[in-house]
């Protein structure tokens, strides 16, 4: 029993050089969790100004506070911040929240209802530009999910040329390798490909 314990703390412990990168690794996690904060937090005292300034008096005549313009300065601010943040570290869940929220002032700018908003208030070129915006922010979510799969289809690419064939996860495709490489998986005419479950 003991040596089963031992084969297993031999086969997951760490290596000192493999320690520091992991210590690297979440200091990394933890700079990019507070720039995500701050994008968070930015948006939001924007949203607070607005509002408290609608509070003081600056308010048009239907009693809205801002204007079409600040609007949509800060639509176009929310969709950059949301494709951002969908390309450059894949938060899609942001992104479509962001989608959704545009998507959602669009209807409200396009289709009356007086229980919603006010109907002399609504304004066609404010629904124009956050529709537009919300497809900005959906086509970066399908290009942040492209740039996914190419990064993992090139580290399996990788692990392939180097013979690491086999601790590949099974959620690769990656037939073309294993038909070019020289690995002894694909002169054993083992399946050729990985299944792909992500």
């Amino acid at each position: 029993m003991f040596e089963f314990y031992a084969h297993l703390d031999s086969k997951f412990r760490f290596t000192e050089e493999e320690e520091e990168e992991e210590e690297e690794g979440g200091k990394k996690d933890q700079e990019e969790q507070e720039e995500e904060e701050d994008d968070d937090i930015d948006i939001v005292m924007g949203a607070i100004a607005v509002d408290e300034l609608g509070k003081l008096g600056w308010k048009d005549q239907h009693g809205v506070a801002g204007s079409t313009d600040l609007a949509a300065i800060m639509i176009a601010v929310v969709a950059a911040v949301a494709c951002w943040r969908s390309v450059a570290i894949c938060d899609l869940a942001w992104a479509f929240v962001a989608a959704w929220a545009l998507k959602g002032i669009s209807r409200m700018q396009s289709q009356p209802d007086a229980v919603r908003f006010p109907l002399d208030a609504m304004d066609k070129f404010l629904a124009r530009v956050s529709e537009q915006c919300s497809w900005a922010v959906a086509a970066s979510m399908l290009i942040a999910v492209g740039l996914v799969a190419y990064e993992r289809r090139v580290e399996a690419r990788a692990m392939v040329s180097k013979g690491l064939a086999e601790q590949l996860p099974s959620f690769h495709i990656d037939e073309f390798s294993v038909l070019r490489s020289s690995t002894a998986k694909a002169k054993k005419k083992e399946p050729l490909f990985y299944v792909m479950l992500a």
